[in-house]
């Protein structure tokens, strides 16, 4: 019979309530069954973890002789917080036009810690579901939260809920296609993460948000490296969940980088461990990436299982963006396997539901996509109605740029009855050399 008259010490409970994992001696599991000291004491720790939030860290307490009291305290601090903000902020955000209403950075009473808790969540939420909406409650995020006095929280823990604010609101610009915005957001995040007692993660953290960012940019190679580092830090710290999230970006700049092996074996490695965890959200993202590695390697079949399984679940998440994504992903699908038909037939909403989601570069290259399939089932009318719709779009959304000369392009060889695919794929390289230099200016092909 197990003795109940000794108990499990303290820092190793922590360790065990933080990632059960780490604890190497399997007797700390099997004691923490059958005590119930223990289990009670592992379930208020993660209580008390979940009351902090995912980017909150142990030193935030404060130290001190008595860690296990000045956790509680600052555990309880945030608690209360998050409650008083939940009647006032949760009724806001059912859409945009009703939290613009509050004007929330005009009345004290939402300047909190815990509304910036709430107002970051619901941006990781909606960056997926409506992208618009997440900028919004990004801005209002990092404004409220630098304007909360320097000495908000003890061990200059404010400056972690900054950095978090700052480091959500890089990920809706990623979203909606502003990478220099995202870029200068995430240096703000650094600086703030820089005055925590013990940033490691939180820089982690960072890094693998700029490796995101590099990778829209098509510049793999510094991607990898920041990608590598912070899969490493992870790692150190035993952060299992970011560790697989970094490996997932990982093989993800692999596939782009023409490693297409090591890619698929890592998305693999990443769906087995998000169906352990029971991460639906992961799952998903692993089975869309599985998708694309199988449709690469030319098996439809495949790409076809693993796309509607991730539909599936983003149905049941409830994320648009990624619902619309996925079916743009399956549609595309058809085009590859050569039923042009399908993908001309299914492609204008999807281009409708990108562009009511903000997503203005997504569904210029949705426009592309139609154009081609068009072309190929030699519906020359309908070519040139989609070329003429795409140059529409870029005068509408009022972007004056080389994007609106290449839709022109497009829509003169269009009328010419002219057009050819390898037209359409030097507008479709221009839109994303363009995202990373917005000055590029349109060359049409010669000849």
């Amino acid at each position: 019979m197990p003795d109940h008259t000794i108990h499990i010490e303290e820092d190793l409970l922590i360790a065990y309530a933080d990632d059960p994992a780490s604890v190497r001696d399997p007797a700390v599991g099997a004691h923490v069954s059958s005590c119930e000291p223990c289990a009670a004491e592992v379930a208020e720790l993660r209580s008390f973890a979940d009351c902090l939030g995912d980017d909150a860290t142990w030193w935030a307490a404060g130290g001190g002789a008595d860690l296990s009291a000045a956790l509680r305290e600052f555990a309880l601090r945030c608690e209360a917080e998050d409650a008083e903000a939940e009647p006032m902020v949760r009724p806001l955000l059912q859409s945009q036009y009703r939290f613009a209403g509050a004007n929330v950075l005009r009345k004290k009473r939402f300047h909190t810690g815990g509304v910036v808790r709430l107002l970051c969540e619901e941006v990781r939420r909606q960056c997926v579901k409506e992208p618009l909406f997440a900028l919004m409650l990004a801005e209002a995020a990092y404004a409220i939260a630098e304007r909360l006095p320097d000495d908000y929280y003890p061990a200059d823990a404010v400056y972690g809920l900054r950095g978090t604010a700052w480091k959500d609101y890089s990920t809706a610009c990623r979203y909606l296609g502003q990478i220099e915005n995202g870029f200068d957001a995430l240096r703000r995040a650094e600086r703030a993460y820089r005055k925590l007692p013990d940033p490691g993660v939180d820089l982690a953290v960072v890094n693998l948000c700029r490796a995101l960012l590099f990778f829209e940019r098509e510049q793999y190679p510094d991607a990898l490296q920041l990608i590598r580092s912070a899969a490493s830090r992870f790692d150190q710290r035993l952060e299992r969940s970011r560790y697989f999230q970094a490996r997932e970006v990982e093989a993800i700049i692999l596939h782009q980088m023409g490693d297409v092996e090591s890619a698929r074996t890592t998305y693999e490695e990443a769906a087995v461990f998000a169906d352990r965890l029971g991460d639906p959200d992961m799952k998903a993202r692993a089975a869309r990436n599985l998708g694309i590695a199988y449709r690469e390697a030319g098996d439809i079949d495949g790409a076809s299982r693993y796309f509607l399984t991730a539909l599936q679940l983003y149905e049941a998440l409830g994320s648009q963006a990624m619902v619309v994504h996925t079916r743009w992903s399956i549609v595309m699908l058809s085009l590859a396997a050569g039923n042009p038909e399908d993908a001309a037939d299914s492609l204008p909403p999807i281009i409708r539901d990108l562009t009511a989601l903000g997503i203005i570069g997504d569904a210029a290259r949705a426009h592309l996509d139609l154009a081609e399939a068009l072309l190929i089932l030699r519906r020359f009318d309908a070519v040139e109605a989609a070329c003429a719709g795409l140059f529409e779009f870029f005068t509408r959304a009022e972007m004056l740029t080389g994007a609106l000369r290449a839709a022109s392009y497009l829509k003169e060889c269009a009328a010419a009855r002219r057009l050819t695919r390898g037209d359409i794929e030097t507008v479709r390289k221009y839109f994303s050399d363009l995202e990373r230099a917005p000055d590029l200016v349109f060359a049409p092909p010669p000849g």
